[in-house]
């Protein structure tokens, strides 16, 4: 009898340290999964077209710049003052093709940047510039987790740890360290109740290109075809001073994206 309650006690013991199990980084990256609408939806989606109201609260240093090397009438016109906003779409293609494109009022390019899933360049002001190693690599990393999050995150050259949680303004975050195949890290924080992303911290390149401490913000959440995204997107510098911020306006998936969409001829394009 003895034996008995012994070995009984002994399945009860082992019952509840399984129950309370730590997750493992692919528990973890299973819930964002299922949080992201489940990985059958994220498979089916191929490609996804967003407008967003976009705001800069941090204007780039080429916009002053080229006013006083250009002379004549721009010297006249006073630099922006306060935040700007603009309207901006964004272009994906799996697996590793995006674009970001913002207008002007009357509907001409002001602003473009691509990456062709190989290496990137923006245009501003009618300049061209060749994106860097490091800002070629921050777009890889991106890429791959637009739409999948962190799904077959070893195939994509991720590496992932999972951290202490961490309490953020009264709520708790589990915490993925992930290292991409070039040593980059990120610090990726998930809300524990609703397993969504809603911030990522780390050293990210900065509107000359340079690496320094910054973070993002995600928030509002919303479902699109079966699938949650966030509504407000916001970029920081690691003082808290706003960069940016992205509003959501709308959304399509499997729109037909072409792959010309991602050649340097089409940067031009208007809305």
């Amino acid at each position: 009898m003895k034996k008995v309650f012994v070995a009984a006690l002994g399945l009860l013991v082992g019952f509840v340290f399984a129950c309370a199990r730590q997750a493992t980084v692919d528990d973890v990256v299973a819930m964002m999964a299922k949080a992201i609408g489940g990985e059958q939806t994220i498979a089916s989606i191929s490609d996804q077209v967003s407008k967003w109201d976009f705001t800069m609260h941090q204007m780039p240093p080429m916009e002053g710049q080229a006013m006083a090397e250009d002379g004549g009438e721009a010297m006249q016109q006073a630099p922006p003052s306060g935040p700007q906003t603009m309207p901006m779409t964004i272009t994906y293609k799996r697996p590793n093709k995006i674009r970001f494109d913002s207008y002007s009022p009357d509907g001409a390019l002001a602003w473009s940047s691509c990456y062709d899933g190989t290496k990137g360049w923006s245009i501003m002001m009618g300049q061209t510039m060749v994106a860097n190693e490091a800002q070629n690599q921050e777009s890889e990393a991106m890429v791959a987790t637009w739409i999948d999050g962190y799904l077959n995150y070893k195939d994509k050259g991720f590496t992932l740890t999972l951290l202490p949680a961490e309490m953020i303004e009264g709520s708790s975050y589990m915490v993925l360290q992930a290292t991409d195949k070039h040593g980059n890290v990120q610090k990726i924080y998930i809300n524990e109740a609703t397993h969504l992303i809603e911030k990522q911290a780390g050293d990210m390149t900065n509107m000359e290109g340079a690496k320094e401490p910054m973070y993002m913000t995600f928030k509002n959440y919303s479902m699109v075809d079966g699938v949650n995204l966030a509504q407000h997107v916001a970029s920081y510098k690691a003082d808290g001073t706003m960069i940016w911020e992205a509003t959501l306006k709308e959304t399509k998936h499997n729109a037909g994206v072409e792959d010309s969409a991602f050649m340097a001829d089409d940067m031009s394009m208007k809305q």
